[in-house]
């Protein structure tokens, strides 16, 4: 057995491999020795640049949307993503190393940030402040990427079931074994909040102030609140859940109905609290279902297609009924379209004041002492701002509400990468081309990478995840 250890040989991979081209102009410090990569406070930052660097929502949806129901092969996918959607991957599916990988290459500069930055000497309040800011950000993103991890490969609503390594120093000592979810979400959980105390950013009601466009691109606390929302919903927590969400709803209102299609042209910062700039030459997530010359990638399924009411102005905004490179008509995501110029290219949206109202909807509902009134009310007040006509409905049983939001999750957040998730929390069927699968199946959770298990003695084969 090779004694070097997986995950880090994989950060240390990833690092070079997943880089994103939007934060290359600085230089690049991972090849350099700690003493010049972390020898000032500036060079913290560009640290911290390098992780935002590596972040990107591309890797998760070339999985979870490729899984789920809202897309199907297109007629010019040659193959792509053939293994996802029809749900044969294996632990030794170049899809599943790559996710494992991904997260692990973010969490390995973040520790980096958090190894080396505290030997830094900061010179004034000024550089003290910037620190703090700095290692802020850092615990965000090690949060987050643990998050997602915990999701991809693990039974996320069992506290009891196993979870993830949670690596938390830069050096990774011994062989990291999968710890009990309920611990994972207890460090990532401490790891946001001490994002939340070190960082000073509020993000602004950019609906309100486009001039402020650039602040969406750093972490705010706002940011930390919608991922601390997000993290609670998933764990059952749902008045934690809704306190949350409802603190970063302060800090940004989600977009007004003449606002929606400006949002997805990069027109408008109308209800973004964080998003990933990407500019001309980055990879985009739009290719994932467009090429570049209209190639149909994979295209809306019908069954979404069909959710869409006439009066639902997302239909016209998300889906687009044109001619693929052949000049055949076909469907195509237009959500992630961009600017015909630049087929594909838009900021990622990585949170929205939009899931953050339905997820405090949905905490209402589903907490200890349930408020239906108000819950109702954040759904219908979502529902006014994406439809032309549009009647206040009430739905007083949880039951009845849960398919309202479940519904509604789906035609708002739509290949944002949550449905997938949102099929195993709330036990859905997916259903596209005549094909099922439930949310409690095996499949719906991804195996442990069989090059970990080989070279990690920390984590065996009786460690792997049901049915691989």
């Amino acid at each position: 057995m090779k004694r070097y250890k997986t995950i880090l040989a994989t950060m240390l991979s990833a690092a070079v491999a997943l880089a994103s081209c939007d934060y290359t102009d600085l230089e690049p410090t991972d090849m350099v020795g700690p003493e010049k990569a972390f020898g000032t406070v500036e060079n913290v930052h560009k640290a911290v640049v390098g992780i935002y660097g590596k972040v990107s929502l591309r890797s998760k949806l070339a999985i979870t949307e490729y899984i789920a129901d809202d897309c199907v092969q297109g007629g010019d996918s040659g193959g792509a993503g053939t293994d996802l959607t029809n749900w044969v991957y294996t632990a030794t599916s170049g899809d599943v190393s790559g996710i494992w990988s991904h997260y692990y290459g973010i969490i390995n500069q973040a520790n980096r940030v958090l190894y080396y930055g505290p030997e830094v000497e900061p010179a004034n309040e000024s550089e003290e402040a910037s620190l703090q800011e700095s290692f802020g950000t850092a615990y965000f993103f090690r949060a987050y990427a643990h998050f997602e991890l915990l999701c991809f490969f693990s039974d996320f609503m069992d506290d009891e079931a196993k979870g993830i390594p949670y690596v938390s120093h830069y050096h990774v000592v011994g062989n990291p074994s999968r710890e009990p979810v309920g611990d994972c979400y207890e460090q990532i959980m401490t790891d946001l909040n001490r994002a939340y105390e070190m960082l000073s950013v509020e993000a602004p009601d950019l609906s309100a102030d486009l001039t402020a466009s650039n602040s969406t691109a750093y972490i705010s606390q706002a940011t930390v609140d919608a991922l601390r929302a997000r993290v609670a919903l998933y764990h059952g927590l749902y008045s934690q859940a809704y306190i949350y969400a409802t603190n970063a709803l302060r800090a940004v209102p989600i977009a007004k109905k003449d606002e929606v299609q400006n949002v997805w042209l990069d027109k408008s910062n109308a209800g973004v609290i964080f998003q990933l700039s990407r500019p001309a030459g980055s990879a985009t997530i739009g290719t994932l279902f467009v090429g570049g010359d209209y190639s149909s990638i994979f295209r809306p399924s019908s069954d979404l297609r069909e959710q869409y009411a006439e009066t639902d102005i997302r239909a016209s905004v998300f889906l687009e009924y044109g001619r693929d490179r052949a000049g055949s008509p076909v469907w195509m995501v237009k959500k992630w379209f961009g600017d015909a110029s630049d087929i594909g290219r838009v900021d990622e949206k990585m949170f929205r004041a939009e899931e953050m109202q339905l997820i405090a909807a949905e905490a209402l509902a589903r907490r200890e002492n349930p408020d239906m009134t108000e819950a109702n009310r954040l759904l219908n007040e979502l529902r006014a701002q994406r439809h032309e006509e549009y009647t206040s409905q009430d739905y007083p049983s949880q039951s009845a509400f849960m398919t309202e939001i479940a519904k509604e999750r789906r035609l708002e957040l739509v290949w944002e990468g949550h449905r997938m998730f949102d099929a195993r929390r709330l036990n859905l069927t997916m259903s596209r081309e005549g094909k099922s699968i439930t949310g409690d199946d095996y499949r719906l959770t991804l195996p442990i990478p069989q090059a970990e298990i080989d070279a990690n003695s920390g984590i065996s084969e009786s460690d792997q995840n049901y049915g691989y």
